[in-house]
């Protein structure tokens, strides 16, 4: 990337008589190439089994709490489920029949570990680069944090019940976060001296476990059989990675943050309140967003099937079965329960929004230069197909919303409209997965 002569980075500092102070946004901080200079961002919202979908005999109900709209279009009537988006209708669209070819024979919750990668996770289990990933890789050089990766449970869980939204280039899964307190103090706490030279002598004890443990992986391939080596390739290719990392931090140990308010944080928040707790890691995402430390942050809120702490959030909310119990009953109560929660997730979707809405930068609301990707890799029933999708924001990024687009999946994948979000967000495109094209009629009014 060219800059201008007199170009000047947007970290320059003024500084003199034993002070610096943080410069203003001038026009020659902006690049000289074609390329905007407005950051484009990449959110990722993920809830586990799937939505409810009210059998049709149950008129009533699937009138009102269907979690689809009953006609595409952009004349579409939202129900209950969707009501909290309604003043927000403009700043999104709905998308039915997509879903990923390769998972569709698969039970749905297996299916959860695909979601943003399209990958063959069925019989051997192939995973592949994350959605996520690709757009960190590409503006990793500009942020202190190539990505955010959070989820209720954290961790990696493991192949089929995954507890992060995260894979690398080899497919393997990158642990996920959970603890608010943890996750604040680790990426905003970082100016103070004593923080800096504690971090900079952990970062150095890093390296050098690192650099040991690759010069030792060398030397232990050449006694590795081919299997045995194409597992150790894989490794070193993730110690490598975890190089690069440290090697960016060290360079960003000395370049002040932002300033930032974070009086509306609850770091003290548990997950015995759902609702505060959900809520503090969208805060820790916008925050993330708002400081410029990173442009891509994934949060997993429920995983799949019976399992972890954000299947329960139904029961403790509403008194309701755990989310995978409600995915598997069929009366009309269990239907309304099953709406009920959607909605209340729905609402939560709604508050991020309005933090992207609410905070702003040189170019206006957060929201306009993100894309916020929102919903699961199973309907209903387990049901590994017509995924229940939401794309948010990126009014500056030319996304045209304010519609329901129901798509037939034997003409349309969900990998084609990854490729329209990556080249959205100035990461060229042609491929991603098993894509056909592209779904470039999200640009269409």
């Amino acid at each position: 990337m060219n800059d201008k002569p007199w170009h000047l980075d947007r970290r320059t500092m003024l500084k003199g008589m034993g002070v610096c102070c943080c410069l203003p946004f001038f026009e020659a901080m902006a690049k000289t190439t074609g390329q905007t200079t407005q950051p484009r961002r990449l959110l990722n919202l993920y809830v586990g089994n799937g939505v409810s979908l009210p059998h049709k005999k149950f008129t009533k109900i699937r009138d009102d709490w269907h979690w689809f709209p009953h006609a595409a279009g952009s004349d579409y009537k939202m129900t209950k489920v969707m009501e909290p988006l309604k003043a927000k209708r403009d700043q999104f669209t709905i998308f039915g029949g997509l879903s990923h070819p390769k998972s569709r024979p698969l039970l749905g919750h297996t299916a959860g570990d695909s979601w943003l990668t399209g990958a063959n996770v069925g019989g051997e289990y192939r995973n592949t680069i994350s959605l996520d990933q690709v757009v960190a890789e590409h503006y990793k050089d500009e942020t202190r944090y190539s990505y955010m990766n959070l989820s209720t449970d954290g961790g990696t869980g493991y192949r089929g019940r995954a507890t992060t939204l995260a894979f690398d280039r080899n497919g393997q899964p990158i642990p996920a976060e959970n603890d608010v307190r943890g996750i604040f103090e680790r990426l905003f706490q970082i100016d103070n001296a004593k923080s800096l030279k504690a971090r900079k002598i952990e970062l150095q004890k890093k390296r050098r476990v690192v650099d040991l443990v690759l010069q030792d992986s060398r030397r232990l391939k050449k006694n590795l059989g081919k299997a045995d080596q194409q597992k150790l390739d894989e490794y070193m290719a993730t110690l490598r990675d975890l190089e690069a990392r440290i090697e960016r931090l060290e360079a960003w140990q000395n370049i002040p943050m932002k300033k930032f308010d974070s009086s509306h944080l609850d770091l003290s928040v548990t997950l015995k309140s759902p609702k505060e707790y959900i809520r503090s890691m969208c805060d820790l995402m916008v925050l993330g967003f708002e400081t410029d430390i990173t442009r891509v942050a994934n949060y997993m809120l429920v995983r799949e099937d019976n399992l972890g702490l954000g299947s329960k959030f139904s029961t403790v909310l509403f008194g309701f079965p755990d989310h995978h119990g409600m995915s598997h009953g069929k009366s009309e109560k269990n239907y309304k329960e099953w709406a009920t929660y959607d909605r209340f997730l729905i609402e939560q979707l709604d508050y991020l929004l309005q933090r992207l809405t609410d905070a702003k930068d040189e170019h206006g609301p957060l929201l306009d230069n993100t894309l916020v990707f929102y919903g699961s890799s199973n309907s209903t029933y387990h049901n590994a197909r017509n995924y229940p999708l939401i794309l948010a924001g990126g009014k500056n990024m030319g996304l045209k919303h304010g519609r329901y687009m129901k798509f037939d999946e034997n003409k349309e994948n969900l990998s084609n409209l990854f490729v329209s979000m990556l080249n959205a967000l100035d990461v060229p495109t042609e491929r991603f997965a098993d894509s056909k094209g592209n779904l470039d009629q999200i640009f269409k009014a």
